[in-house]
């Protein structure tokens, strides 16, 4: 546990990946990446997806084409990527990760700040949030744009510590990606990753195959009666990045 003689300070707050970390939106994607790539007349490949994974839509985007060989405007396949995906989350929904839920409610009792980071664009991540039923729980939303640059840029998580009001060092993220490891650790967060497939090792942090193995203690939250924190909750000032 952190703090006390440990000499590492306790957890002030918990910064959550959004795809494949706290919402179940990975296969959706997947699903939207093959149309996408059968609309350029492309043909999706068993290594496609590892190389997808844990990209910004824009860098997708542009792998995309380059399999199909085909060369269109990259505002124009970003737009078409997120066309895809959208109708591909009104037919299936948008749900939460496994345990994500009950995490979520824990650690905003316990009173430590939350945000989330994504690549995902802002207004779409937005959405997402509110369709799974969960933006109120974070103060920050931070997501990839023109004046932020992408996982695994550090930006990203530099920028959610800065409205947060907290220090990188007594932060933990949660990823699933090695762009997403790599960006927490470069902004000097503590990190673990979530990741299902147990042949999958991410490096340079602990990992875990769900969220339902962390617990408030696993994270470094020191527990204390009525523990009040100013940053959750839709009323406060979100310090949202927008694009």
């Amino acid at each position: 546990m952190n703090g006390g003689d440990t000499g590492i300070p306790p957890t002030e707050a918990v910064v959550f990946d959004c795809d494949g970390t706290l919402l179940d939106t990975e296969p959706r994607w997947d699903l939207a990446e093959r149309r996408f790539l059968r609309e350029l007349g492309g043909v999706w490949g068993p290594s496609i997806r590892q190389h997808l994974r844990g990209l910004s839509l824009l860098a997708s985007a542009r792998l995309l084409t380059e399999v199909a060989d085909v060369r269109i405007a990259e505002d124009e396949a970003v737009d078409r990527l997120i066309w895809h995906f959208e109708r591909v989350t009104d037919e299936a929904g948008v749900p939460l990760m496994p345990a994500a839920g009950a995490l979520v409610d824990a650690l905003a009792r316990s009173g430590v700040r939350l945000a989330v980071a994504s690549n995902t664009p802002e207004p779409l991540l937005q959405r997402l949030l509110q369709r799974a039923d969960v933006r109120s729980h974070f103060s920050v939303v931070v997501a990839a744009g023109a004046e932020l640059a992408p996982k695994p840029a550090p930006d990203l998580y530099l920028t959610a510590c800065s409205h947060l009001g907290v220090e990188p060092a007594s932060t933990h993220a949660l990823e699933d990606s090695q762009p997403g490891v790599d960006a927490a650790l470069a902004a000097g967060l503590r990190v673990t990753a979530v990741n299902a497939d147990a042949t999958v090792r991410l490096v340079g942090c602990r990992q875990v195959t769900g969220l339902q193995e962390l617990s408030l203690q696993r994270l470094g939250i020191l527990q204390t009666s009525n523990r009040q924190s100013p940053g959750n909750g839709p009323d406060d000032d979100t310090g949202e990045q927008r694009e």
